[in-house]
Formats: structure tokens, C-alpha cells, sequence
């Protein structure tokens, strides 16, 4: 079976037969969608998805079963290149909840949102959903959603190292609606990372956008990961962009006698001369 598809199940009250309620079943599905939407985030660093899900299977009996298959959103243009990541997408939801299952933090690393997308999955057990279980449609491997996931995503939201430093990279998608955001995109490392900065700063905050930046603040970082997944922002710094930066090539033939005497030669000479 396809490694794109995911089979969720749900089941309700044994006392009532196990049938599930409309709203609960509506509140599931939700809650692996946006999982799903914040596990694509991680791979593409977009907030725009490009993977759909369409409905290839269900039952009613209980547990309620439904069956759902990954497609790429092409392009209006066909000309336009795009990246299917709807295989990676599923395979990279499947190794997140394992890793939560063992209550490691994933190898390739979560943030908060994502987790606490995860963490939805396992609200209200016990209420109008008494079981959870989401397969692998190629491995045929159930992971169960239970207190215990939920508990595990709880104790890997509350482990965080918190240390004041910084972080240079370009800033990006500014948001003052909903949270005073914006991305920073690092040269190396890390896709991005989440700056909150105070109302007061808002200015500064736009006159950054688009620009290569150091930002000062609060770092934190996730249990396993190298680099912070979000900075409260003290300070902004503008930097040069590094891609008008002088190369090492540009050096060359800057010291004369360059290429025509030992490295030895050339610095002693320089060195004498001081």
C-alpha cells in the first residue's frame, strides 16, 4: 500500500455502542489536518500547503474508519516547478509520532506549534472519544493516541532551554494581526526561526523585512536541537547583505608580490615592513 495514504479511527463510548457524535468526529478530523498542515510546514518552511487529502475509504461500523490519500497541489501554471511532498509529509507525520510515543523529541526536530498540533489529537479521551488510532498505509503500523501520547507531548512542551543570545540571518513574513511576529531564515542550520518582539519595537520590526539582520533576545530551544525554534526579540540589528560580502577570490592579488615569492616570504616581508 501507498506510503501517502492514513487511516484514522475513532471509537466512542463502549456504553453506547462505540458510535462516535458528529461534532467529535468534525473536532478529529480538524485536529489531523492541522497536524498534518504543521508537519508539511517543518519540511517546506511555508505556511501555504501543498498537500490535499482526499477521502479513498470508510466505515461506519465502530470504529469509525476513514481512509485518506496524500496529492500534491500542482501549479496553476504547468510550467512552474513544484516539490511533491506529500510523501514526505506523511512519512515525516508517521516518524513525529513515534518519536512522541517514546517521548523523544523527533530527529529532524518540532516546534511548538507543531506539537501542540499533536497534542489535539488526544483532547477529550474519555469524554465523546474513548479510542484513537492512526495507520500507515504503506507500513500497516497503528499508533495509538492515548493519554499516555498526550502526557508525552505535555512533558516535551514544558522541556526548554531558555539562554539570552543571538541569531543573524534574513527576516521575513512580517504579522503584527494575530501575534507581532516575523521569520528569521538563517544562512545555515535551521529553516527558520519564530521573533516575537514587543509592540514597541514594531517599527524597527518593518524596517527589517526583507533585510539580513542580527536579532538579540530570549533564545529557546527544544530538548535535542541545536539551533532555538523562537527568539524574544530586544534588539535588531541591520547587517550587510553577506551575498555583497568580499569572497576570498576577490583577495586575490591584493598583496603585492603575491605569486611570485613563498607564502613565508611574502608575510615576513609584510611583517619587517611594520
Amino acid at each position: 500500500m501507498s506510503e501517502k495514504r492514513i487511516t484514522l479511527r475513532i471509537s466512542g463510548n463502549p456504553a453506547e455502542g462505540g458510535n462516535v457524535t458528529i461534532i467529535a468526529f468534525i473536532e478529529k478530523l480538524e485536529a489531523l489536518k492541522n497536524a498534518l498542515l504543521h508537519t508539511e510546514r517543518l519540511i517546506s518552511g511555508s505556511e501555504k500547503a501543498a498537500v490535499k487529502y482526499k477521502i479513498i475509504g470508510a466505515s461506519l461500523k465502530s470504529p469509525l474508519t476513514v481512509t485518506f490519500e496524500a496529492i500534491a497541489v500542482k501549479p496553476k501554471n504547468p510550467l512552474r516547478k513544484y516539490r511533491d511532498l506529500s510523501e514526505p509529509t506523511v512519512h515525516t507525520f508517521f516518524t513525529n509520532l513515534r518519536a512522541i510515543r517514546k517521548k523523544r523529541i523527533p530527529r529532524g526536530g518540532i516546534d511548538k506549534p507543531a506539537l501542540n498540533s499533536y497534542l489535539k489529537l488526544g483532547e477529550k479521551l474519555g469524554e465523546e472519544v474513548f479510542g484513537i488510532d492512526i495507520q500507515n498505509g504503506k507500513k500497516q503500523e497503528r499508533i495509538t493516541i492515548d493519554n499516555e501520547f498526550v502526557k508525552n507531548v505535555v512533558d516535551l512542551l514544558g522541556k526548554e532551554e531558555i539562554v539570552f543570545g543571538s541569531m543573524s540571518g534574513r527576516a521575513e513574513a512580517f504579522n503584527v494581526h494575530d501575534n507581532s511576529i516575523f521569520y528569521i531564515y538563517p544562512l545555515a542550520g535551521t529553516t527558520r526561526v519564530v521573533c516575537k518582539f514587543p509592540l514597541t519595537m514594531q517599527e524597527e520590526a518593518k524596517a527589517a523585512l526583507l533585510k539580513y539582520v542580527r536579532v538579540t533576545g530570549i533564545m529557546k530551544y527544544r530538548p535535542a536541537n541545536t539551533f532555538p525554534y523562537e527568539i524574544d526579540v530586544t534588539k535588531i540589528e541591520e547587517l550587510p547583505n553577506p551575498e555583497k560580502l568580499p569572497t576570498l577570490g576577490s583577495l586575490r592579488g591584493i598583496i603585492s608580490g603575491g605569486g611570485k615569492e613563498k607564502s613565508e616570504e611574502t608575510i615576513r616581508r609584510i611583517r619587517n615592513a611594520w
